[in-house]
């Protein structure tokens, strides 16, 4: 199964977000980060306040333990590693860390398909 595009690319602003708003500075802030497909992406800011970061936020939150872990390692790490890093240092190989993105990203569209699905019979 590969990974979700919009998911991957909702989690790179969420990423993005994070170190610019989030940890307002407390935290070292990758510039060109994000090596999840293999090559180093500029980091573009997001408005305070983002309610999709927001929403994001929450979602992770919700995930499996063993999920999270592997999203905070790849999307939140200051040190810009390597997917092979990211991999060692979960103590997993490289094909079961993608897997477990891909997984992640199932959650994710589910979650946000679920709340969306949840608005519109608000409206």
């Amino acid at each position: 199964m590969p990974r979700i595009k919009d998911i991957e690319e909702r989690l790179k602003r969420w990423q993005t977000w994070y170190f610019t708003v989030a940890q307002g500075g407390a935290v070292k802030s990758p510039r060109m980060c994000v090596k999840v497909d293999g090559t180093p992406v500029a980091m573009a800011p997001v408005a305070a306040g983002s309610e999709e970061a927001l929403e994001t936020d929450r979602a992770v939150a919700k995930l499996p333990s063993d999920l999270k872990a592997v999203v905070k390692v790849v999307y939140l790490d200051p040190e810009c590693r390597t997917m092979e890093d990211n991999a060692r240092l979960l103590r997993m190989n490289r094909r079961t860390l993608y897997r477990k993105l891909e997984l992640t990203d199932k959650y994710l569209f589910e979650y946000f398909e679920q709340k969306d699905s949840q608005n519109a019979s608000l409206e």
